[in-house]
This record gives structure tokens, sequence and C-alpha cells, in this order.
């Protein structure tokens, strides 16, 4: 068992694949999970506005539910896309 095993609970092939991807990790966003699988919007203006949103509901203690996200996404996408009322699916 290394040192590593020891004192920070991970194997030799962990800190071997953390070195090899060293620059992208240091690179990341803190607290991002998956590296080099973002996606842009699709929807940039809709998004904006439905993470303003979600964060003043939050800020005030307010649950936000998935079907919050679903149902409010669909009013914004009819006004800032109207030409696209299905939601794009």
């Amino acid at each position: 068992m290394s040192l590593a095993e020891k004192n920070m609970g991970m194997t030799r092939k962990m800190l071997r694949d953390w070195l090899k991807k060293e620059d992208s990790l240091v690179e990341s966003t803190k607290g991002c999970r998956r590296i080099g699988n973002q996606r842009t919007a699709k929807y940039p203006a809709m998004e904006a506005i439905l993470i303003e949103e979600f964060r003043a509901l939050r800020a005030r203690g307010i649950k936000v539910r998935p079907s919050w996200f679903r149902s409010r996404a669909k009013s914004l996408m009819l006004q800032t896309n109207p030409d696209q009322g299905n939601c794009g699916g």
C-alpha cells in the first residue's frame, strides 16, 4: 500500500489518471464533475431568465421543484421564441 493510498484514500490508478488530466483539471471550474462535456445552451435567452428566477426564488427560501422548471421554461419559451411554440421538440 502506497503513502497516497494510506493518507489520502486514493489508488495509484486514480493518481496516475489525475496526473494525465492535470491541465484540464486545473482549467475546469470549481465543483465541475465532468470535464470536456460542456454543451452550449440551445436557448440562451430563455435559460438566462430561468436561472435568474430560480436564484431569486432560492434566495427567498422557496423550494423549486423540477415541475417548476418545465412549466416556467415552456412559458418563457413562448415569450422569447414565439415561433418555437412546441419548445423545439
